[in-house]
């Protein structure tokens, strides 16, 4: 079983993660939270950004006849791309564990972010002690992998794009919005 890993009374699988630097010490998978072990949630390089970098939302049911209605913290666009960014880095080294479909979220991340606000954030997030580390790496990866058409980022995007989008398209957009993200964050993040 993993740890973190739940399934609802419908079988929807729902993942508990807690940030790696707050995940306590010992073990590879599982978060040590007091009280409640090793096996409830797991331990994740990536999300430390989201403790910093987030805001609260209301989020209703999506049905018309549902009133609930709950009022959450969910992470922002930086912390996403944070996120999302260690994920694909971490995968590179187990290419048989790449999702395509990471790459096209991180394009819609930066189509949906000004480039300015995007770079102030992963600025700031990058010289919080909290992640300063996993930001500074989702950056390096970003400049590494993602500023050339032909590199894992776009070519990734462009699978997942579909046969309704054109890939080369897809491929130059990502790189261009990925190389333009890394001249506003400029040499203060390395």
């Amino acid at each position: 079983m993993n740890p973190g890993t739940w399934h609802g009374r419908l079988g929807v699988a729902v993942d508990l993660m807690v940030p790696d630097a707050l995940s306590g010490s010992g073990g590879r998978r599982g978060a040590r939270i007091p009280v409640h072990g090793n096996r409830v949630a797991r331990r994740t390089t990536g999300l430390e950004a989201a403790v910093i970098d987030n805001s609260e939302h209301t989020v209703t049911g999506l049905a018309d006849d549902d009133g609930r209605s709950f009022t959450i913290r969910v992470a922002g666009p930086a912390a996403l791309l944070v996120a999302k960014t260690i994920k694909i880095d971490e995968r590179l080294r187990q290419p048989e564990r790449l999702s395509p479909k990471d790459s096209l979220d991180v394009l819609r991340l930066l189509q949906s972010v000004e480039t300015n606000t995007l770079a102030l954030q992963l600025t700031r997030l990058a010289e919080e002690p909290l992640c300063s580390e996993t930001t500074r790496q989702a950056i390096r990866s970003l400049r590494s992998h993602g500023t050339s058409p032909a590199g894992p980022y776009a070519t990734m995007a462009a699978q997942a794009a579909g046969p309704l989008a054109d890939p080369d398209t897809i491929a130059a957009t990502l790189a261009f919005l990925i190389e333009d993200l890394m001249l506003a964050v400029g040499s203060q993040c390395h």
